[in-house]
């Protein structure tokens, strides 16, 4: 006689889709099923149930292949990976945005950003408004914009502009158009 025994593997990553179901992912991009309990997890977001439950789409694969390249503790931090116009997003835990760029050098992409959350600043990281690792030997965080305020508490956007449109002289005086 044959015994056959089969045994779940581990899931990698979550795949979440945009009508809010959400599905566990095995290293090949099967989908393993329901996603009850997620932590620890990077998240993958697309907008339908792949095909034959497998993901194939280019920029989704390529998505799953960054994930692998990070260590457990950094992938976990992923949120809502996504292709977009070939090039590859994602949204880490503490809400700062990350520019992948173009799907190719993806160990390196991997390495800049696992360098960059060891090692730099917490309160530099807090301040920014995005981390780009697209240029994997040049990693950059992007600033925030903070919008000025005359005396009035008027909000500009400091390029000459407040909120309703009105033109300023840079110091947050109004100024007539």
């Amino acid at each position: 006689s044959i015994s056959v025994e089969v045994e779940m593997g581990d899931p990698v990553a979550v795949l979440s889709l945009v009508s809010g179901q959400r599905y566990l992912l095995s290293p090949s991009g099967q989908v393993m099923g329901a996603a009850e309990a997620t932590a620890g997890l990077p998240v993958i977001r697309v907008a339908s149930y792949p095909p034959g439950g497998v993901l194939a789409e280019p920029g989704q694969r390529a998505a799953l292949t960054f994930i692998g390249w990070l260590p457990p503790e950094y992938a976990g931090r992923l949120r809502n990976v996504r292709g977009e116009g070939g090039r590859l997003f994602a949204t880490l835990a503490n809400g700062l945005e990350l520019r992948i760029g173009p799907p190719t050098d993806l160990a390196e992409k991997a390495q800049a950003l696992v360098a960059v959350l060891s090692q730099a600043d917490p309160e530099a990281l807090s301040a920014a408004a995005y981390l780009d690792i697209s240029n994997p030997g040049r990693p950059m965080l992007g600033s925030k914009v903070v919008p000025l305020t005359d005396e009035g508490g008027t909000s500009t956007t400091g390029d000459g502009t407040d909120t309703t449109g009105t033109a300023t002289d840079g110091t947050g005086t109004t100024v007539e158009p």
